[in-house]
């Protein structure tokens, strides 16, 4: 082997060996920027929990400082969502059973009634103190003020009826109202589930547009009423003797009322349906 030969590979040597020096110290320093920036992520992570719990306390809709946040971010949790909804189910579970005359005076359901108002009074005034330093926001929310009152007739209810001794079973009473009112509970649901207070908001906004579809209804029946007088007045005064009996029919034949005895009238005559005082009374014309 010549000279020249040993140096070139004495120079390949030494270029293999600082390549793989280069690649070391390559993977070191990626190794130590990785770590850096976990480093770095964890003290992000302690920041902020920092500021979120110390030094950047939880601000209202009107930039104040909230002075209960846990409280606050308790009664807005699902879990205490879900609490709520279970026992306005069990409510409404109960007022079904107290249909049965049996069970309207049983003590184990009066006293889960009287904890279930319970928990709707602690859900209340929770709620309100929550929403400090403004708790009057609390009833600025309509589904707010529905629960408030569900709330407060069942207090009333509670007192006259547990503290006043009144009966308020008996179906001739005027404060049977509000145990009735009582089944108004099951509708908390309503406030409870987003999708169902979705819709209900929904159907609400819709009504002034039921009043235009319920005038082109009325419509469509005045038509067909004056049609009817005409087409079939003489031979069927029962159903269309005039206007106001024509629209009344109309609404039968909506509704699947009978509306069969309507179409026999008409296709093989009155004589085959009407009786003879009804004959007398609407002086048709027997064909």
């Amino acid at each position: 082997e010549t000279g020249t030969g040993i140096k070139l590979r004495e120079m390949a040597q030494v270029h293999s060996a600082g390549a793989m020096a280069a690649a070391r110290a390559r993977e070191r320093a990626l190794a130590g920027y990785r770590k850096a920036q976990d480093e770095d992520e964890d003290e992000d992570e302690e920041t902020e929990t920092l500021m979120t719990d110390e030094t950047s306390p939880m601000m209202d809709e009107d930039g104040n400082r909230v002075p209960y946040p846990k409280l606050l971010r308790l009664v807005r949790s699902d879990g205490f969502n879900f609490f709520i909804i279970f026992w306005v189910i069990v409510a409404g579970i109960l007022v079904g059973i107290q249909t049965s005359k049996s069970l309207q005076d049983n003590a184990g359901i009066s006293a889960v009634e009287t904890l279930i108002l319970v928990i709707f009074i602690v859900e209340a005034v929770m709620k309100i103190v929550a929403e400090a330093p403004k708790p009057n926001r609390y009833f600025s929310d309509s589904w707010n003020v529905f629960d408030f009152l569900i709330v407060v007739v069942g207090v009333i209810a509670w007192i006259l009826e547990h503290a006043a001794g009144m009966d308020l079973s008996g179906s001739g009473n005027v404060v049977l109202v509000f145990r009735l009112f009582r089944l108004f509970r099951i509708m908390k649901l309503l406030k409870a589930i987003p999708q169902l207070r979705i819709i209900v908001t929904a159907m609400i906004n819709s009504l002034p547009s039921v009043g235009y579809i319920s005038c082109l209804i009325f419509l469509l029946l005045y038509v067909y009423g004056v049609c009817g007088v005409f087409i079939f007045g003489d031979n069927d005064q029962k159903h269309f003797g005039n206007l106001g009996i024509a629209l009344v029919t109309l609404f039968r034949v909506m509704t699947f009322d009978q509306w069969g005895t309507v179409l026999y009238v008409q296709l093989y005559g009155c004589d085959l349906t009407y009786t003879d005082p009804v004959k007398l009374r609407v002086r048709v014309r027997v064909r």
